[in-house]
């Protein structure tokens, strides 16, 4: 039996945890040490009921709360690491947020209701795709929690009302579609950094993130090929190293600048040192969407889906795609991409054949002109 600290940014909280059959079972997390030493007090008489066989096991689990699961899984990211430093810091602010409004509620208790109607509230004030933001995390609790038997059910599955909340088509990624439309749109920028990062986003598929980190030592001209490593904040999405290969487009680019670099670490450095600006690119390419007048929706990660996208379309494989990108499986590569490929309808194009009815015009005779 034992009283954790928690501590947390603003405040000290405390978690008891109990024995029983030989493992450790969280009990409840309290926000002072006196409610966490009652609670102390309670568990050592359910773990004595329960080693008397007077109460089962599962009565510790019964007493959970959506809060009690919000603590347990921040605190499992942390000790694992299994999210990047960016991620983990969003979804300890994302659980903040669940733990204020359904904190309380036991797990047992949870419906996919109490679930739907906050992500009502959220719809009402934010984009579809924000309100996906606030609804991973905590799909990724409850899986987690169901991964540790703290719960049978899930109480997210089958929420998709997200995507089509309003009975609006969920928005498409954009990008620009033509080789016209990608030359047009660099040439909207000053020649210069923000031109290069523009053109390199555009022609290796990058995140913005790993365009901000890459190093001079990640790059071989030589062999063509990019090590991808590491992002802006830390690993990459995956964590996972991968290869990209340095495509004609790219090559000019960045043999420019490897000569003119006078040994920077970085390939893009920012103007003070250190990284270059997200948000400073992000004005940039809104000027040059405007001079260029294209849809100015499109967002800097959408360079990334005009890289995949050229890809596909001149017939690349989506294997190889897959790589490129750094995605978990090759089926989320073909969920946004495959329809691209130049034979993608081939063989269905005569799935659905039905005959038409003769016209009943006038037949006129055609004549030489001589």
């Amino acid at each position: 039996m034992a009283i954790q600290e928690r501590q947390g940014k603003s405040r000290t909280r405390y978690a008891v945890v109990m024995r029983v059959n030989g493992k450790s079972e969280y009990f409840g997390t309290f926000d002072s040490r006196a409610e966490a030493e009652e609670a102390e007090v309670e568990a050592k008489y359910v773990r004595k009921q329960i080693r008397s066989g007077r109460m089962s096991a599962s009565a510790v689990a019964t007493r959970r709360t959506v809060g009690d699961l919000a603590d347990e899984y921040i605190k499992s990211l942390e000790s694992t690491r299994a999210k990047a430093h960016s991620s983990r810091a969003d979804y300890t602010r994302i659980m903040a947020y669940w733990r204020a409004r359904i904190g309380s509620i036991k797990l047992s208790e949870i419906r996919q209701l109490d679930i739907h109607q906050l992500l009502e509230e959220l719809s009402a004030k934010y984009q579809p795709a924000t309100v996906d933001g606030y609804l991973t995390p905590l799909s990724g609790c409850f899986s987690w929690a169901i991964a540790k038997h703290w719960m049978t059910e899930h109480p997210c599955k089958g929420l998709d009302f997200i995507n089509d909340r309003g009975n609006r088509a969920s928005r498409d990624y954009l990008w620009l579609r033509t080789r016209g439309e990608i030359e047009q749109f660099i040439a909207a920028f000053e020649p210069g950094d923000w031109r290069d990062i523009a053109i390199v986003a555009i022609a290796t598929g990058l995140r913005i993130g790993e365009v901000q980190a890459l190093r001079w030592s990640d790059v071989s001209l030589e062999r063509r090929l990019i090590t991808v490593q590491r992002s802006v904040k830390g690993p990459t999405k995956s964590r996972k190293i991968r290869h990209v290969p340095v495509l004609n487009s790219a090559l000019p680019t960045l043999r420019a600048r490897r000569l003119a670099g006078g040994g920077a670490t970085l390939v893009f450095p920012g103007e003070k040192g250190g990284y270059f600006s997200r948000s400073s690119l992000r004005k940039r390419v809104s000027a040059a969407l405007a001079v260029a007048r294209f849809d100015s929706g499109i967002r800097i990660h959408d360079l990334r889906h005009t890289f995949a996208s050229h890809w596909m379309a001149n017939g690349g494989d989506i294997f190889k795609l897959s790589k490129v990108l750094g995605h978990s499986s090759v089926k989320v590569t073909e969920k946004f991409y495959a329809h691209l490929a130049p034979d993608a309808f081939n063989e269905d194009l005569g799935r659905v054949e039905f005959s038409l009815p003769e016209a009943n015009g006038k037949v006129i005779a055609l004549t030489s002109a001589d």
